[in-house]
């Protein structure tokens, strides 16, 4: 894994932040719906269908991000900076980028075929033409190792951006086909009740289902906050006393909330209200294709999620070159 990855860089406070050193969930098997949880105990799995594929990475290419693509195309990136497209119809996958000398994080791509890039602990976000891989703009959001640019997602008139290490948004405006210049954006200081701790703060972001506001998951402290976009003040959403431990990446596909819970292998599905103030758990996906997932892209009827197989007890893979891949997992 790379030196410079947030997850190795946090492992040690978050740890102490969340107090989740073991009891961390399954993995390699099926799994038995159970009773619903506890107020404050993580999602308990349910049995959904099985991986119908897996989408094998490159060697030595550890995914971070996933967003689906123009076509017929899903893009992962990885902690060593490179980006990867797949063709989900044939299983074919190509190298769009060796990468720009950082880690690329989070990523996703608008309707126009536009991929934006975060770019972790370097503090700043590119943005890739999928049709040319020309980069078509940079965007220096904070300092190098004092921000880390974890996770972005498009809204209507605007790309926004979480930064784990600063209590900010970053709010790129979008308006017709043109790109906002390199020092375009908004810096949005995050109050209320989202209050940074030790180890990963912001990290996996999405709109709330009337699209008014943001929902941004709080890896050290296993909550869900909604933030205000026009002042950046934030409450805790009402999840019902669910726990949301090791959460990393968000997608909301209407008022159906996916949570990526990495080190427990599995997501956790929740239906919001349309405010994103409250939501209720439905279900927990788990299948035994996942090990460690970081975030998740979903269609029609698929959800994509890449796979890092971390080990909870070193946060590091088991060996050089462990191969990767990404699981396509029924919605059902």
């Amino acid at each position: 894994m790379s030196p410079i990855s947030r997850r190795s860089l946090i492992f040690g406070s978050l740890l102490a932040a969340t107090g989740m050193a073991a009891g961390c969930g399954t993995r390699g098997g099926s799994t038995t719906a159970s009773a619903a949880p506890e107020p404050g105990d993580p999602p308990a799995p349910s049995s959904p269908p099985a991986a119908t594929q897996k989408f094998e990475l490159p060697a030595n290419f550890v995914p971070e991000g996933i967003a689906t693509g123009p076509g017929n195309s899903l893009y992962v990136s990885s902690f060593g900076g490179g980006i990867y497209r797949i063709d989900v119809t044939s299983g074919k996958g190509t190298s769009v980028s060796d990468g720009w000398g950082s880690e690329s994080t989070g990523i996703k791509v608008d309707e126009s075929g536009r991929l934006f890039i975060c770019h972790g602990v370097a503090g700043d976000a590119r943005v890739l033409d999928t049709r040319t891989n020309a980069v078509l703009a940079h965007y220096v959001f904070g300092q190098p190792d004092t921000s880390l640019v974890n996770d972005t997602v498009l809204l209507r008139d605007a790309a926004w951006f979480t930064d784990s290490r600063l209590p900010v948004l970053y709010k790129l405006p979008l308006s017709g086909p043109a790109l906002p210049p390199p020092d375009g954006f908004v810096t949005l200081p995050i109050t209320g009740d989202l209050v940074y701790t030790d180890g990963q703060n912001s990290n996996g972001l999405c709109s709330t289902p009337d699209g008014q506001a943001l929902l941004v998951v709080q890896t050290s402290t296993a909550k869900l906050f909604r933030v205000d976009p026009n002042t950046g003040h934030s409450i805790q959403v009402d999840l019902g006393g669910t726990a949301l431990p090791w959460a990393d990446g968000l997608y909301l596909d209407g008022s159906t909330l996916y949570v990526v819970l990495s080190q427990q292998s599995q997501v956790a599905v929740f239906r919001m209200s349309p405010d994103g103030r409250s939501g209720s758990l439905v279900k927990t996906i788990s299948d035994s294709s996942l090990d460690a997932p970081t975030t998740i892209a979903v269609d029609r009827n698929r959800l994509y999620l890449p796979n890092t197989k971390m080990h909870l007890d070193t946060f590091q893979q088991s060996s050089p070159g462990t191969p990767c891949w990404v699981s396509a997992i029924s919605k059902v």
